[in-house]
């Protein structure tokens, strides 16, 4: 996965062999090797219940919960549920029926339509989410245990039960998009199954049970592989093949070798033991054979065929390339910094191409449901510039934030490396949630785009899916929701507006857009204009969200219009503008602009804003908020140089005349344009040297500083404890099965799962971990434990906690018997790395974290949560405690980002 890492290679070879040798047996799995099922199986008639309404991006939540929490234990025998969405705010059980196909269409007959009508025209789109359960059964045939696929497409997940069906019964994963690229394989046993499907507004999903073709699937058409483009020699070429481990088994991959074609002469590969009943997509990387002559191909698809040797057998992959001449537009691949998988983007080379010259780059986002070699079609060849669309991960990602903002400025960066790019006319565009994309990611480093273009993009996640009915904001204690408020502060677009100082915008939207509606462009562009910075806003009346009016000519109008053109072509950055402005909520996604970067916040999670300006020759006027230390890089040709002299003088540079806060200073030039200075606590600067204001690696910063989902922003490894019950070992193992999935059905992502037993100091050096299990539960997590900041104990929750304005250290005892906890911290072992460590006190309380998967934009998560069988009904309104930690990865009681339930606190000397 990682090349050149012999250490790590060795780490790999030890705890794969490890892991193999461990036997999965647990109360669910005690079977013999189970044959496959015969024929498919439609579960015809369901019980539903519904709807509920949901809150927006909001996790945790059940509709079923009472404050009772018996009460709900099984649905099936409870006859009515409360929701406002129902006449009489009572849901009862309906049926519905399926297809021959298995899909179902879920309606409610006791609603009539102008119900619906009347809470859209109160609350709009977001009043009419629903979620609900639907309640099957099936029969396996026989007297012994089969194997099955599990094809639930448009639902997220379901649970199987045995005669009686608990909602506490095992969670697996759907393919809740309809993809159709995800079966889920399952162990049944002989006789009568229950199964509760979960779905959402969209009303319909489809349940199947298939039988299993091979014990090590390969989803075909999930394959990541690039164009091979006629007459060109690549070295090696990398390919992401997802495989799917249908058996009881752990699966390693022993050797990988290619039958054909001929151009092709090796293939090297690394990966961890596959899970039983779980994904990975490994990583191959091809060789091309240097005498091999593409110039010669004459179809449009080579088809590469793959041996897979492993421990259930062999298994053959076929996996077609397409061949695109010079001129066409290709996919082309890169490995990702984030977990080492292989990713694309779309590249659409300049017409005209001349090896002697630089170019432009227009990089473009594409739109939710839409694939980047999908995007890069609509544009048409410019003789001036690349055209290439990134990823976002996958068709719908993260809404270019988090993983699909780390992505996109890796494929910048490849492309970068790879073509001669003129890096003063980097233009960044995009539509629908690409547009939103532009926005986000325009604001967030405006100094490497020449110019941004959103087409219909929408402002950030409150206001354009409204997040008012989540039941945090509703029944939710003010200070729990400032925390929540806190995390998505870094979402906020509209608050980093004014960073567009020096950045043209040229902004397209339909008039008639119902899909982004105008007032969301409308709402940024009025911020910018009031800031009288250089915006072009066109609205063209009567279009709607995608539209051409001369599809006979290259180029589609809403992306690739005259009006974008124009304005690319006119535009240049400017590396070095005389004032800068720059704000920004969490350094570790971007702490500089243009000649600007600030190295130490005062205080985490509060905004940090410079604006700063040249006023004359050498010297600068800055205003700081939040800010203990910066650097400047004040080249010559910023502050102004040295008058003309006769050629016998001295060079010597003069100071530099600095005013920064109101404070009077001097620079003193010492032959390097990059100063710094540093605050100290009665608010003077002085200037510095660089090793007072690094960072201290026991601080927050960069790929430290949090929340939750910042674990999964570097290379981890996902590890389950062994060390309690088999129970305990079962449900650690199953809910690292249900990262992986959700790491690479969301993020097209590379995951692997390992024990706890393997955990060494070289896979801890290179790894953060996600680490599942309490000190009872987990091996590592007992090694680590004396120096974690909250410990899980049998009746509470004991939190180290300091308050800075009494100068005191103390502990905080949350009393309970089913508690939960998760909080990501600075591993012990190796402070770079991160753990995100989740337990409970009990298998109950373990089980909550099903409801708190972080990996999608928008979560609003803190960095530590203690959490009860409250936040059922009321979502992060129902947590014991939560915060963040502030920048010494402390509890911090007097800084206003910790947050304690009302009367569940007492304290120990």
């Amino acid at each position: 996965m990682f090349k050149g890492s012999s250490v790590l290679n060795l780490a790999i070879l030890i705890f794969c062999a490890v892991i193999f040798l461990f036997s999965v047996r647990t109360f669910a799995l005690e079977l013999s090797e189970p044959q496959t099922l015969k024929e498919p199986i439609i579960v015809k008639k369901w019980r539903v219940i519904g709807p509920f309404p949901m809150g927006v991006r909001e996790a945790g939540t059940d509709p079923l919960a009472y404050f009772d929490a018996p009460k709900f234990e099984n649905a099936l025998l409870q006859g009515s549920f409360p929701s406002y969405l129902v006449p009489g705010a009572e849901a009862r059980f309906t049926y519905a029926f399926s297809d021959d196909n298995g899909t179902v269409n879920v309606n409610f007959p006791d609603i009539p339509e102008n119900n619906w009508e009347l809470i859209k025209d109160e609350w709009g789109f977001a009043g009419t989410l629903y979620t609900g359960y639907a309640y099957g059964a099936f029969v396996i045939e026989g007297d012994k245990p089969i194997c099955a696929l599990i094809d639930l497409q448009g639902a997220g997940s379901f649970m199987l039960g045995k005669d009686t069906l608990s909602l506490e019964g095992v969670p697996w994963p759907g393919d809740s998009y309809g993809h159709n690229i995800w079966k889920q394989p399952v162990i049944l046993e002989p006789g009568r199954h229950l199964v509760r499907v979960g779905f959402t507004y969209r009303g319909a999903f489809t349940f199947r049970l298939l039988p299993v073709d091979e014990p090590l699937l390969v989803i075909y058409n999930d394959i990541t592989a690039p164009d091979i483009v006629r007459g060109e020699k690549p070295v090696k070429i990398n390919i992401g093949v997802p495989l799917v481990n249908c058996t009881q088994h752990w699966v390693q991959l022993e050797r990988v070798r290619i039958q054909g074609p001929s151009i092709f002469k090796a293939v090297n590969f690394e990966s961890f033991p596959i899970a039983p009943f779980s994904v990975q997509k490994i990583v191959a990387e091809l060789g091309l054979d240097p005498q091999a002559d593409t110039e010669k191909l004459t179809e449009n698809t080579l088809e590469i065929t793959i041996q897979l040797e492993h421990t259930l057998g062999k298994s053959l992959i076929k996996i077609p390339l397409r061949i695109r001449e010079p001129s066409q537009s290709r996919k082309e691949v890169y490995i990702s910094k984030i977990d080492g998988s292989v990713q694309y983007y779309a590249l659409l080379p300049p017409a005209n191409l001349s090896s002697n010259k630089k170019y432009g780059l227009i990089l473009s986002l594409h739109g939710a449901g839409v694939e980047a070699e999908g995007q890069i079609d609509n544009y048409q060849p410019k003789d001036w510039a690349y055209v290439v669309a990134a990823t976002n991960r996958r068709r719908f990602g993260f809404d270019w934030q988090d993983w699909g903002r780390l992505d996109t400025l890796q494929v910048l960066e490849e492309v970068q490396k790879r073509y001669p790019i003129d890096e003063n006319r980097i233009h960044l565009t995009g539509h629908s949630m690409g547009g939103h994309g532009t926005w986000y990611l325009g604001f967030t480093y405006p100094d490497k785009w020449a110019t941004i273009a959103p087409s219909a993009g929408w402002t950030n996640f409150p206001l354009y899916v409204p997040t008012f009915l989540r039941r945090n904001l509703t029944l939710g204690a003010p200070q729990a929701n400032l925390i929540w408020e806190l995390a998505l502060r870094e979402d906020n677009t509209l608050a980093l507006v004014e960073n567009a100082l020096n950045l043209p915008v040229y902004a397209l939207e339909g008039g008639a857009d119902d899909n982004v509606p105008p007032q969301q462009p409308r709402m940024i562009v009025e911020l910018l204009r009031r800031y009288n910075y250089n915006v072009t806003y066109d609205e063209i009346r009567g279009k709607g969200h995608w539209w051409d009016d001369t599809p006979d000519l290259p180029g589609t109008d809403c992306v690739d219009g005259f009006g974008f053109n124009k304005f690319w072509l006119e535009n240049k950055r400017e590396p070095l503008p005389k004032r800068v402005i720059f704000r920004t909520h969490n350094l570790s996604i971007n702490n500089s602009a243009y000649w600007i970067r600030i190295l130490n916040p005062i205080r985490a999670y509060r905004d940090v804003r410079v604006e700063a300006e040249v006023v004359g020759r050498r010297a600068l006027k800055i205003e700081t908020t939040n800010v203990l230390a910066l650097s400047l890089h004040l080249p010559e040709a910023l502050i102004g140089g040295i008058k003309v002299i006769p050629e016998s003088a001295v060079l010597e540079p003069s100071a530099i005349s600095l005013t920064i806060n109101g404070q009077s200073m001097k620079l003193k030039p010492d032959g390097d344009d990059d100063y710094y200075l540093i605050c100290d606590s009665r608010g003077k600067w002085r200037e510095a040297n660089l090793d007072e204001v690094v960072v201290n690696f026991s601080k927050k910063h960069g790929l430290r500083y949090g929340p939750w989902k910042q674990a999964f922003m570097r290379p981890f490894l996902i590890v389950y404890g062994t060390k309690g019950t088999e129970e305990d070992t079962f449900w650690n193992l199953q809910l690292a099965r249900f990262y992986a999935h959700s790491w690479w059905y969301r993020a097209n992502g590379y995951s692997a799962i390992i024990a706890d037993t393997s955990m060494t100091a070289d896979v801890a050096e290179n790894y953060n971990l996600i680490l599942l299990g309490s000190s009872k539960t987990n091996h590592y997590t007992e090694t680590i434990a004396q120096y974690l900041p909250i410990e899980l104990m049998d009746d509470g929750v004991r939190v180290k906690v300091v308050s800075k304005q009494q100068g005191d250290y103390r502990d905080i005892v949350i009393p309970g018997r089913n508690l939960t906890v998760k909080y990501v911290y600075p591993n012990p072992m190796c402070p770079d790395n991160l753990i995100l460590l989740q337990a409970g006190q009990n298998i109950e309380a373990f089980k909550r974290l099903f409801g708190f998967i972080e990996i999608y934009s928008g979560a609003g998560f803190p960095d530590w949560a203690i959490f009860g069988d409250d936040t059922k009904l009321l979502g992060l309104a129902g947590v014991e405690a939560m915060g963040f930690f502030n920048l010494e990865w402390e509890i911090d009681l007097g800084d206003n980002i910790t947050y304690f339930r009302e009367g569940v606190i007492r304290v120990h000397p």
